[in-house]
C-alpha cells in the first residue's frame, strides 16, 4: 500500500509517500509526481523518508516521472532523504544523476529557489550501420542542444558526437546507440557499439593535423571507454570553454 500526501509552497510541490513502493505501486507514485508537475508549479519535491523500497527497480518512477515532463512542463523534479544509505543506493542506480536528491525538503527548496539544482537531461538515438545516417544524427544533437537552451554548444558537440560514431561503425554492421547527456554547461556524449575492441587515440606526427581522437582529446575536459556487457561505451565529457572558433584553429 502507498499513500501520497501533497503539499504546495510558493510554487513548490511537496510530496511526502509512505508505503511501499513496488510493481503494484509503482504507476501511483509515478502518476503521482507527474500530476503535480502538470498542476503549475515551478518545481516537485519528494520526500521518501517514509518509502519502502524492496527492489531497485522502484526506484525508476521518479525518473520515468522526470522523461515524462522533460519536454513539457520542464518542471524541475528532486528527492528528498535524509538517509544516506538511500542516497548512496540512489546514486549506484543513477537515479540521482537525472533526479537531483537532497537531506531534506528545506535543503531541496533552498537549492531550486537558487538556481544550484543540477537538472540532467538525456536523449538516446540509435545510428544506422550506414554513414548516410550521419546527418541525422547531427540534426538530432543540434535539435537537442538548442531546445536545452545550449545552440552554441552544438557545432562542437555533433563534431564530437560524429567522430565518436564514425569510430564505432568501423568496427560493427549493426549500428551503434547515441546518448546525449547535458547538466547546467556540463555535456557528455557516448556511443555504444557491439565491439569490444577499445577506441585507441594513434600517435599523431610532429607537425600532423589533428584527426579522430586527437580532435576529441583536445576539444573534451576527458574521455574513455567503458566495456558494457553487449560490446563497449565511448564517451566523452565536453569542456566548458570549447568553441567553434577553438574548433577551426584546430583544424587549420
Amino acid at each position: 500500500m502507498l499513500t501520497a500526501f501533497a503539499e504546495a509552497f510558493r510554487g513548490v510541490a511537496v510530496i511526502r509517500l509512505s508505503g511501499v513502493l513496488d510493481a503494484r505501486t509503482y504507476r501511483q507514485a509515478r502518476d503521482a509526481v507527474i500530476k503535480a508537475a502538470l498542476d503549475q508549479c515551478t518545481a516537485v519535491i519528494v520526500d521518501v523518508d517514509d518509502l519502502e523500497v524492496p527492489d531497485d527497480s522502484g526506484w525508476a518512477a521518479f525518473t520515468s516521472a522526470r522523461w515524462h515532463v522533460c519536454q513539457w512542463p520542464e518542471v524541475v523534479i528532486a528527492l528528498a532523504c535524509a538517509k544516506p544509505a538511500v542516497h548512496q543506493r540512489l546514486a549506484r542506480l543513477s537515479i540521482s544523476r537525472y533526479v537531483p536528491v537532497y537531506a531534506s525538503v528545506a535543503a531541496a527548496t533552498m537549492a531550486i529557489g537558487q538556481g544550484t539544482c543540477r537538472y540532467r537531461r538525456r536523449a538516446v538515438m540509435r545510428v544506422g550501420p550506414h554513414e548516410s545516417t550521419i546527418g541525422a544524427m547531427r540534426f538530432f544533437v543540434c535539435d537537442h542542444l538548442t531546445r536545452w537552451s545550449m545552440p552554441t554548444k552544438a557545432p562542437v558537440a555533433h563534431t564530437v558526437a560524429t567522430i565518436l560514431v564514425e569510430n564505432a561503425l568501423r568496427y560493427t554492421s549493426n549500428g551503434c546507440d547515441l546518448r546525449l547527456e547535458s547538466a547546467d554547461d556540463d555535456i557528455v556524449v557516448a556511443v555504444s557499439d557491439e565491439s569490444a575492441a577499445p577506441a585507441i587515440r594513434r600517435e599523431r606526427p610532429p607537425g600532423g593535423i589533428p584527426t579522430g581522437l586527437d580532435i576529441v582529446a583536445v576539444l573534451c575536459r576527458s574521455w574513455g571507454n567503458n566495456p558494457t556487457s553487449r560490446g563497449k561505451t565511448v564517451w566523452a565529457q565536453i569542456a566548458s570553454d570549447a568553441s567553434i572558433t577553438q574548433l577551426a584553429a584546430l583544424l587549420r
